[in-house]
């Protein structure tokens, strides 16, 4: 009996330690995943003459957070951020401005 509950809490362990290990991955094809599909709704804004630039600004950093950084904790902070512009753009008319200190 001590055996068997000694396997099974090994085994138990082995497979936890895997899914771990995978989480990685599994994170970065989720919110890919999720990025790609919000890139196909600020686009589909787009084609419908929707000036949107918030959403626009939120995506672009959303999409060098995600590319280079891989931290999904504030991927996931600008996926919300990014949903709640597309749902209720505050300010479609808003002027892309460039800052006057060092051009961004």
């Amino acid at each position: 009996m001590k055996k068997g509950f000694l396997i099974t809490c090994l085994v138990a362990l082995l497979l936890a330690g895997a899914a771990w290990w995978q989480r990685g991955p599994i994170e970065k094809n989720y919110y890919g995943w999720r990025v790609y599909r919000l890139r196909g709704e600020v686009l589909e804004q787009e084609q419908r003459q929707i000036k949107n630039i918030p959403a626009h600004q939120i995506y672009n950093e959303l999409e060098w957070i995600y590319g280079k950084t891989h931290e999904y904790c504030r991927v996931r902070d600008r996926i919300g951020a990014l949903r709640a512009a597309l749902d209720d753009p505050q300010n479609y008319t808003a002027e892309d401005e460039q800052s006057p200190d060092d051009g961004s």
